[in-house]
């Protein structure tokens, strides 16, 4: 779905303040945790913002929703089936990730838009 800037930011600031939220329960919980056991929370959460943030920054890129593309292998002009999710292997760890999805009838192959 693509998103304003702002409605990134907004959404990116609510998604840290729920992370932080649940980190300051855990907290309590664990009454007096080392400081082993909170790194290691700090890591996870460190990890789950990094790859939010990067989901919600490849998903709001343009080439995720081109309005017309070309089969990468015939060259001839695809159909759009709509968003799909896609696993990708990133710097943050595998994010899931929605784009749109499109087929050849010609070479009967389905893939996603390169970027």
């Amino acid at each position: 779905m693509r998103r304003t800037e702002k409605q990134i930011k907004e959404e990116i600031m609510s998604d840290i303040e729920a992370e932080i939220d649940a980190l300051m329960e855990w907290r309590r919980e664990a009454q007096g945790p080392s400081l082993t056991e909170i790194e290691d929370r700090v890591i996870e959460l460190r990890k789950a913002i990094s790859q939010r943030i990067t989901k919600m920054l490849v998903e709001s890129e343009e080439a995720a929703y081109p309005s017309d593309l070309y089969c990468p292998k015939c060259g001839k002009r695809s159909e759009n089936k709509g968003l799909k999710a896609i696993q990708v292997r990133s710097k943050v760890g595998d994010v899931e990730v929605e784009r749109t999805y499109w087929y050849c009838r010609t070479c009967r192959e389905g893939f996603f838009p390169p970027g």
